[in-house]
């Protein structure tokens, strides 16, 4: 980020390290930062732009967006390739890894694999959903979002 921002680490981690101070959440954890982007992304970057504010509604909760119907189908459609995997369990390698705050080791710890093994999978699950989980980025809050929703039941 330093390089794209053409500032130093430095002012990139004490600039970070005041949103956190100010936002409360951990900004480590995977999970917090996926829920940070879609925020943004949804408000589309103004803090009065998101869509309660305009329909004159109550602004719905991240929760009770992901029980939609339209977020289940998007997230079961996201992590249908994952169901042809020749053997490898890519579903619970990838609950394990973001469980772990993406860390590979702990994943490998946790299933009992190498954390070669570990690597394994997650080339192999990017290429089946078409995503790069092993940079920060989109893929990976897709994966995060994607699995939450799978978890909760449809709105009824």
């Amino acid at each position: 980020m330093a390089r794209l921002l053409d500032i130093s680490r430095n002012t990139v981690s004490h600039h970070l390290s005041r949103v956190e101070t100010t936002l409360g959440p951990d900004l480590a954890d995977v999970r917090i930062r996926a829920a940070l982007d879609l925020a943004f992304c949804l408000a589309g970057g103004q803090p009065d732009a998101g869509f309660g504010a305009v329909r004159g509604r109550p602004e719905p909760t991240l929760d009770e967006l992901f029980r939609t119907e339209p977020a289940h189908a998007w997230a079961r459609e996201f992590l249908r390739p994952l169901q042809d995997t020749r053997g490898r369990d890519l579903y619970a390698t990838l609950c394990a890894w973001i469980d772990a705050n993406t860390d590979a080791q702990r994943t490998a710890r946790h299933l009992g694999l190498s954390r070669n093994a570990v690597r394994v999978h997650l080339r192999a699950a990017e290429h089946l959903l078409s995503r790069d989980l092993l940079t920060t980025g989109s893929g990976i809050h897709d994966l995060v979002h994607a699995l939450h929703i799978t978890g909760l039941h449809p709105a009824d």
